[in-house]
């Protein structure tokens, strides 16, 4: 009896040691997968600043009102001023109407 005993204790510690494995290797390759998650998504942010820059610096308002200078014919664009604008005075809202239909 005490044979048999021994022999299901030997054979449930190492299913449980090879389970407790088996969690761990399942583990460390999540870790690792969250790792390369974490060094993507540090590298997309740095291209993110990059192109942000870019466009910031694609969008001056001195380069664009050269484009349009330079584009005149094909694009019949104005350059932006001031006189393109009218005040907020000017505006003249109509009132929204109390119907319903």
């Amino acid at each position: 009896m005490r044979l048999i005993f021994y022999s299901f204790s030997l054979i449930l510690v190492m299913s449980l040691a090879y389970l407790a494995n088996l969690e761990s290797v399942k583990t460390k390759a999540t870790m690792y997968s969250a790792k390369l998650l974490r060094t993507e998504v540090d590298e997309l942010k740095e291209e993110l600043k990059f192109l942000n820059a870019e466009w910031a610096l694609l969008n001056r308002p001195d380069r664009l009102t050269d484009l349009v200078k330079w584009h005149y014919r094909e694009l019949k664009l104005i350059p932006i001023s001031i006189k393109n604008f009218k005040s907020i005075k000017s505006v003249e809202l109509s009132k929204p109407s109390n119907r319903k239909e």
